[in-house]
Parts: C-alpha cells; sequence; structure tokens
C-alpha cells in the first residue's frame, strides 16, 4: 500500500542518515503523526492491510531507537502513547497472532533500549503520594501492561506474558513494588491456567520463573 511505502521510505532515512542530520523535533513529530493514524491501520484484516501494520511496527522501532539515541529522556516519555497504540494489536484478530507476536516484540525491544537506570529510578523516586501528582513514564508503560494481563487478551497472553518478562528482567531487583500488581494478575492467571493454550501455559511457567528470579521467593510470598 501507498501507506507501506511511505512509513519504509521514512525509517529508510533513519537508518542511513547521519543521526546529527535528523534532529530529535522531527522524529518527534514523525511519530506522533505515524500514532494519530494508527486505529485507521489496525482496524483492516487483508494483505494490504498486515503490510502496512507491519511497515507501522517496524518504523516505530527504528525512530523510537533513534529518539534514544538523540535523547533518551524523550524516547522514554513516548513509550507509554506507544505501548497504548501497539497494545491494541494483542486483543483478539480473527487471522491467527501473527500481528500480536509482532506487537509484544516490538514492546520487548523498546524495553530493552528505553527501560534504563534513570527511568527506573524516577519511578522508584515518585513512590505512592497522598498528593496527586502526574505518573512516571514507566508507571503508565506498568500499567497498560496490567491491562494486557486483563481477560479480553486472553487469547495473547502467551505474547503479554513475554513483555511481562522483558520488564521483570529489566527492572530486576527494582522491580518491587513497582510490578507487584502485575506479578499478582500473573499469579491468579497461573492459578486458572487450565482453560489457556499450551504456548500461553508455557509462557505462565517462564514467567513465573522471571518472577522468582528476579524479585526473590521471599517477595514473592507476601505477593500470593
Amino acid at each position: 500500500t501507498m501507506l507501506a511505502q511511505v512509513l519504509g521510505a521514512i525509517e529508510t532515512v533513519l537508518q542511513c542518515s547521519d543521526p546529527a542530520s535528523v534532529s530529535e523535533k522531527h522524529i518527534n513529530k514523525a511519530v506522533t503523526s505515524v500514532l494519530d493514524i494508527h486505529s485507521q491501520l489496525i482496524t483492516g484484516s487483508d494483505a494490504a492491510a498486515h503490510e502496512a501494520i507491519k511497515a507501522y511496527l517496524s518504523f516505530l522501532s527504528q525512530a523510537i531507537e533513534r529518539l534514544h539515541a538523540l535523547d533518551p529522556s524523550v524516547s522514554a516519555a513516548r513509550l507509554p502513547d506507544v505501548f497504548a497504540a501497539v497494545g491494541e494489536l494483542l486483543l483478539p484478530r480473527a487471522i491467527g497472532d501473527e500481528l500480536a507476536v509482532a506487537g509484544a516484540n516490538l514492546m520487548c525491544d523498546l524495553i530493552d533500549v528505553c527501560v534504563h537506570g534513570a527511568v527506573i529510578e524516577e519511578a522508584h523516586e515518585a513512590g505512592p503520594s497522598p498528593v496527586k501528582r502526574a505518573d512516571t513514564s514507566l508507571e503508565r508503560v506498568i500499567a497498560q501492561v496490567l491491562q494486557l494481563l486483563q481477560p479480553s487478551y486472553r487469547k495473547s497472553y502467551h505474547c503479554v506474558l513475554c513483555v511481562v518478562q522483558s520488564l521483570l528482567n529489566r527492572l530486576h531487583r527494582q522491580a518491587a513494588p513497582l510490578l507487584d500488581d502485575v506479578v499478582k494478575q500473573v499469579l491468579h492467571i497461573a492459578q486458572n491456567q487450565k482453560h489457556l493454550s499450551q504456548g500461553a501455559q508455557d509462557e505462565v511457567t517462564h514467567t513465573m520463573g522471571s518472577i522468582v528470579t528476579n524479585l526473590g521467593p521471599e517477595h514473592l510470598l507476601t505477593l500470593a
């Protein structure tokens, strides 16, 4: 499609150009423009729509990684919007789970790129407060991942749980208490997993192992 060709052309420019030649402002504006049309992209189910969605995901990957190279704080600030948009691909679709897998892979990649020390520290320093405040970027991402663990996304749990594992591995011992609600939801899913696909059950097992490895069995027992 024309849209896929346009996104591919922009992505090529991001890949090939001198980092100094494309400003953070221009990339940020391009990301905003692409996210503004995501609802038009994800409704299609034919081959052309799949092509456009794949180009869309590839563009977001390149753009956010380039933003991170220019200004890590700016790339982190874009994560919640990207996760909100891409998360819609994990809703049940009539034809397979290829796009759900691609969307989850993008989320995992962006966690590895953008969730770094300063982003994690900011979320920990914010902490619970009686005074209403804006959630940090990481807290908003975690809230979106928690949403993806709700029953409406059950058919994509095998994808969502990979995203949970990426967060756990990235935060490691700093995962608590930020991921406590996510862990509680995983425990609930684990207790009722007999209705899940075999792939989802396998990922439940892997996620439980990641929880124990990163949070420790003692903390896990406090949440059970």
